[in-house]
């Protein structure tokens, strides 16, 4: 899993979505694939939201949004692959249980999506579609109490993997005991101390490897040994993380971490083979940042990486797959306070999924 606020249409376009300070859903996206360029101006989605999008291209070839509104889990999907959207609707929360954070989507090898959210209770909780493109079940603890948001990887053999940060800021996982089993296995204890949320990554040979600040806000991470099971002991890639990073994966299947430094400059770090050792970190030129990145592929194969600085969007972008010197631009994408009587900056750009 990876953290970010923007979505591949199903050809190839990104499309970036985020809460503005008015509690609206605003979006924009490439009018074509590659690094732009992007559409005119904000559009609103509407809604009436308290945290980040999360967003996923699904199985039905569209675009599916959750956030949460008024303590309710809410989504909103395309009415069409890479075309047009739907109205608002609401899966509600557990019974006198207010949902918080931002959700995180799980998507299971039959093809039903399944989200996972902390409540105001401390729990963890989901939901479930009973069947593909289904009604969605009622929603269930998962017994474990949490702080922040939860984070859903994807094993070799498809079985989902959840991992918290618990209130002693230990990192916990829990699996599917099978691949479209209902149950699961007991929590676990990973490692500690955890700040922040965890961030996963997907290497290329299905190994799930988890990322984290550790101590002295160092950005840490563990990995599988093998694909579905065996985790390595708790490394640092070094840095000083205020805030959560972002990992997405290149075309050639190296992961990628992003960062936004104390000094609010953005960074990035490499594998310089697939599944294999980091590079050291590399400032983007993106400055002035504010809070967590986000990271997306795009349909041509280049990663593009998305921040805020002032309440408006900026962003830098891969001009070759995998390659090259990066670009970056702060005006561009701007934010919804920059269209006429407009005056919405952007609050959160959320998080997006891809395999």
């Amino acid at each position: 899993m990876v953290n970010m606020g923007a979505g591949m249409n199903f050809d190839g376009r990104l499309e970036l979505f985020v809460r503005g300070s008015d509690g609206a859903l605003w979006h924009k996206w490439q009018t074509k694939p590659s690094a732009g360029p992007w559409s005119e101006g904000w559009i609103s989605l509407g809604g009436r939201l308290s945290g980040g999008p999360s967003v996923v291209l699904f199985s039905d070839s569209r675009l599916h949004v959750f956030s949460h509104g008024e303590g309710s889990l809410w989504h909103i999907q395309q009415s069409a692959p890479s075309n047009g959207w739907a109205e608002w609707e609401s899966f509600g929360a557990p019974d006198s249980v207010a949902l918080t954070d931002s959700p995180a989507i799980g998507w299971n090898v039959d093809q039903r999506l399944e989200i996972f959210s902390r409540g105001s209770d401390g729990n963890l909780w989901h939901i479930w579609q009973l069947a593909e493109g289904g009604p969605w079940s009622t929603w269930a603890p998962m017994g474990a109490a949490v702080t922040g948001s939860p984070a859903v990887g994807y094993n070799a053999d498809g079985r989902l993997e959840v991992f918290v940060r618990q209130p002693d800021d230990t990192l916990h996982h829990v699996w599917a005991t099978g691949q479209v089993s209902p149950w699961w296995s007991s929590w676990e204890r990973l490692a500690g101390p955890i700040y922040g949320n965890p961030v996963l990554g997907i290497n290329a040979d299905r190994r799930i490897e988890v990322f984290f600040i550790g101590d002295n806000r160092e950005l840490h991470h563990m990995w599988q040994v093998q694909p579905n099971g065996g985790w390595s002991g708790t490394a640092s890639l070094g840095g000083t993380l205020p805030v959560d990073p972002a990992v997405t994966r290149n075309e050639d299947g190296r992961l990628e971490v992003f960062q936004t430094g104390v000094d609010s400059t953005l960074y990035h770090a490499w594998q310089m083979q697939p599944n294999g050792s980091w590079s050291p970190w590399s400032a983007l030129g993106l400055h002035s940042v504010e809070g967590p990145p986000s990271a997306a592929r795009n349909g041509s194969g280049e990663l593009e990486v998305f921040g805020l600085s002032g309440g408006a969007a900026v962003h830098a972008w891969q001009p070759i797959a995998g390659a090259g010197e990066w670009g970056a631009d702060a005006t561009e994408l701007g934010s919804p306070e920059d269209a006429a009587s407009v005056g919405v900056q952007i609050t959160d750009l959320g998080y997006g999924l891809f395999l």
